[in-house]
């Protein structure tokens, strides 16, 4: 390949330089015999940091475009997490609406799972009003089971207040009693005010128990009433006499009428008398016997005329 002559600077007639070309007919005399090491190299450009004109310009043009570019890009993305979102909204809208129908749908059904569980639910937490007198009852037990005696005794009263005619009133009526006498245990100090209740309350479940056309039903509940006598006898000693001796009234009473039910099932030809058989009646009596035997006991020991 053929070189090019080293450049030159020269110098014009005018005092200014020129570019000559170091050979015959071109540029001056005095500077034609100058040496190549006279001469200075050319500067180029660095490698580092620097760039021509050429990769200026387009760097310029890259750096003037990239705005444009960055801000479609996040316009790009934000429009993208605008429609996730509503998206989103909308499906999390439509969830919300069909659980509401449903909620309303099941409402409206009372067999339906969410009727039965929130008529439940309020019922086992003790905050729903009783519907029955077997709801007064087990709730009663409930509260009497956490010692809570003075709330059982509100919820048997609430019961015999907003149903005064319930045909169970006297099994409210002798669970208040029984819980007086729970609280004349824990409250000796106070026990004859205690007492005093029990037998309030005793007496106005006496009438159920004394009518004979109720059958086993009345005799279970002059066992019953019997029994809290002698507790209040136990309990108290101002009324102790007077309490041992009404539950062997009660006890006398019902031992007339297993008599009446032993000579009925006598003269059946079957050996049952409605659900209990013969057995059952004499079984009964024994323990009426007992009882008044363990009564009769306190009486003498407490020198009761």
């Amino acid at each position: 390949m053929e070189q090019l002559p080293a450049l030159c600077a020269a110098r014009g007639r005018r005092g200014r330089d020129r570019v000559g070309m170091d050979g015959q007919g071109s540029g001056t005399a005095g500077q034609r015999n100058r040496r190549d090491e006279d001469i200075p190299p050319p500067r180029l450009a660095s490698k580092e940091r620097t760039r021509t004109w050429g990769t200026r310009l387009a760097a310029w043009g890259k750096l003037s475009r990239e705005p444009h570019r960055y801000h479609a890009r996040k316009g790009s993305l934000s429009m993208k997490s605008v429609l996730l979102k509503r998206r989103i909204s909308i499906s999390v809208l439509i969830l919300l609406l069909g659980v509401a129908a449903w909620v309303v749908v099941s409402l409206r059904n009372d067999d339906s799972t969410l009727s039965i569980i929130i008529k439940d639910v309020p019922r086992a937490l003790g905050r729903a009003p009783d519907s029955t007198s077997v709801d007064a009852l087990r709730r009663m037990e409930k509260y009497e089971k956490q010692g809570r005696y003075d709330d059982a005794i509100k919820a048997g009263l609430a019961w015999t207040e907003n149903h005064p005619r319930s045909g169970d009133n006297d099994l409210v009526f002798r669970r208040i009693a029984l819980l007086y006498l729970a609280r004349a245990r824990t409250d000796s100090g106070h026990a004859d005010g205690y007492v005093n209740e029990a037998i309030l309350y005793r007496d106005k479940a006496i009438p159920p128990a004394l009518d004979t056309s109720l059958g086993w039903y009345s005799m279970a509940g002059l066992r019953d009433l019997a029994l809290i006598s002698e507790s209040a006898g136990d309990l108290s000693v101002r009324q102790r006499c007077a309490q041992y001796g009404n539950a062997i009234k009660l006890l006398q009473r019902l031992g007339v009428l297993l008599k009446e039910k032993r000579v009925q099932a006598a003269g059946q030809t079957s050996s049952t008398i409605g659900s209990f058989t013969v057995d059952d009646v004499d079984q009964f009596q024994t323990q009426v016997d007992a009882t008044i035997t363990r009564v009769r006991g306190k009486l003498q020991n407490d020198s009761c005329n």
